[in-house]
């Protein structure tokens, strides 16, 4: 049995490291600003790294993700790369938004504080088809054009981010907040 990454993993991880030594500049760490940084990323893929092919993205899985987190952490580079290309296709599976995610056309911002009991206040609630409240942990608001919320009943739901009455007011740091609307 082999435990050892793969010559194309280690190729894949040297090339990544780096294209992220030339992007990641002090001041984007600074600014967070990761417009084109993320673009750039999603230019090689890494928006649809765990995307089943027939949906448009790369087909790889978890231990590749790793490699890439490890990366993006060794670099502190800010990017939506969790919410948008970790949970995401993980919680959105045979959905139709996964061509979106592997094109990085979709960023989704992550708030799964009712399900983990994490940091943040959590005041989400459904009453049918309407779902209300507030997150304040959510994770790479910044930019995000989705909400990917868990429900205190263990629900996962999709939410756009320009929604009527949605307030998502990032902040410079891994969370941001949402104020969300009754709605249908």
């Amino acid at each position: 049995m082999d435990f050892g990454l793969s010559e194309d993993q280690r190729q894949f991880g040297d090339a990544l490291r780096r294209f992220l030594t030339d992007r990641v500049t002090m001041d984007v760490r600074r600014t967070g600003d990761d417009v084109a940084l993320w673009a750039g990323l999603c230019k090689l893929g890494l928006s649809g790294l765990l995307v089943p092919e027939e949906a448009g993205g790369a087909g790889l899985g978890m231990l590749d993700a790793a490699l890439v987190a490890e990366a993006l952490g060794r670099h502190a580079a800010p990017t939506p790369f969790l919410g948008s290309a970790v949970l995401a296709p993980l919680a959105l599976r045979d959905t139709p938004y996964l061509p979106e995610i592997a094109a990085g056309r979709m960023r989704v911002a992550a708030c799964l504080g009712a399900l983990t009991g994490s940091t943040g206040a959590v005041t989400l609630r459904r009453d049918g088809n309407r779902i209300s409240g507030n997150a304040t942990a959510l994770l790479e608001a910044a930019g995000a054009t989705h909400l990917l919320l868990a429900l205190p009943d263990g629900a996962l739901t999709l939410v756009a981010a320009d929604a009527s009455g949605v307030a998502l007011r990032p902040r410079r740091a891994l969370i941001g907040c949402a104020r969300l609307p009754i709605w249908h």
